[in-house]
């Protein structure tokens, strides 16, 4: 049908579960797009204010295992 989905994945949620990731592999390879939603789902902006480089880190972790 040429319909075309974004996916957010919660990473870490995603590597806790078999197969997860490689469902998403399947969705990209089908056109798709997965969008990085984190890797725990912690409200960024009050890590923030506790941790910047937590808030960082919970983004980064996520796109390092989505790109992995």
């Amino acid at each position: 049908r040429g319909l075309v989905a974004t996916f957010g994945a919660i990473v870490g949620d995603c590597l806790a579960r078999d197969g997860l990731l490689d469902k998403l592999e399947g969705l990209r390879a089908s056109g798709h797009e997965v969008a990085n939603h984190s890797y725990t789902h912690r409200n960024l902006p009050t890590l923030r204010g506790e941790s910047p480089e937590a808030a960082v880190a919970e983004i980064d972790d996520a796109t390092n295992a989505l790109e992995a």
